[in-house]
């Protein structure tokens, strides 16, 4: 086994948890014929180096394979190229101060 015994996911860092789950998720993509895949900050932990290994991993996978595919994150996407017909950047513009926002946790319902 590996120096210091065996490795356990609780001793995994979140940027190694991250890229776990994204080699997991694109293992299933590879035998499965889903039409459609969403993915949420998966890279939010992840250092700049492996948040660039990992897109472009995904965008490989994903024009093998093409599906129509939602990728969300909160990191500037300047790696993935803009000029690609098979892959569209959509940059959301920040929040402006006074903003309204949703609010998920109201459960009063006394309408």
């Amino acid at each position: 086994g590996p120096p210091g015994g065996e490795v356990t996911v609780d001793r995994l860092s979140g940027g190694e948890r991250s890229y776990s789950t994204l080699c997991m998720v694109l293992g299933l993509k590879e035998v499965t014929n889903s039409p459609f895949l969403g993915m949420d900050e998966f890279d939010v932990f992840m250092d700049d180096q492996n948040r660039v290994v990992s897109m472009d991993m995904l965008c490989r996978i994903l024009k093998k394979k093409p599906t129509q595919s939602v990728i969300i994150s909160p990191h500037a996407m300047t790696h993935v190229p803009d000029h690609d017909p098979e892959i569209k950047k959509h940059k959301m513009a920040p929040r402006e101060m006074g903003q309204p926002t949703l609010d998920l946790h109201n459960n009063n319902d006394s309408d």
